[in-house]
């Protein structure tokens, strides 16, 4: 079943860091960035932006604003119960208001966003490869590849080594010949 993914800042930024936001245009699953996120992206990375803005033309990720009512409330408990970024606080709103799914990596805002959405709603990073991995847009060995040139080129350290850890056994046997 397709699922909806508000991003948050942080692992959008680690697919615009590789360069391989057509990972998100291949998937099953839909894209969503609030416009705090975009505006984070257009801050504080300015080398990702061309690539950023070019995955909103193409309909790769689609961009939304948190100006309904209800949306904005919870924007407002967020940011002012957390020590969190307008970006991570949109997110949350976002996808809590809606039911949505919420990608993000920091554990300050997984731990505010659980307190909003069931733990099963929350994806990082390593949740979204592993997904990419079953729908089979990549590989057990390119994926693992992406956790040492994150590591090396963006300071993004996973805690595994391989996402063959992250597999169950009876899915291995369809992925690995």
């Amino acid at each position: 079943m397709n699922k909806i993914i508000i991003c948050d800042t942080s692992v959008l930024i680690n697919f615009l860091n590789i360069k391989r936001v057509d990972l998100f245009e291949k998937s099953i699953n839909s894209f969503i960035i609030t416009d705090h996120v975009y505006e984070e992206i257009t801050i504080n990375y300015p080398d990702q932006l061309t690539l950023l803005n070019m995955a909103l033309n193409q309909k790769i990720l689609q961009k939304v604003s948190i100006n309904e009512p209800k949306v904005y409330e919870i924007f407002e408990e967020v940011i002012k119960s957390a020590r969190l970024g307008s970006g991570e606080c949109s997110a949350i709103a976002f996808a809590s208001n809606y039911g949505y799914y919420l990608a993000i990596d920091d554990k300050r805002a997984t731990k505010k966003a659980s307190i909003f959405l069931s733990s099963l709603k929350i994806l990082r990073t390593q949740d979204l490869i592993v997904a990419m991995i079953k729908e089979h847009l990549l590989e057990i060995e390119e994926a693992d590849n992406l956790i040492l040139i994150w590591a090396k080129d963006f300071r993004f350290k996973l805690k595994i080594h391989s996402f063959r850890e992250l597999i169950p056994n009876e899915i291995k046997d369809e992925i690995i010949p």
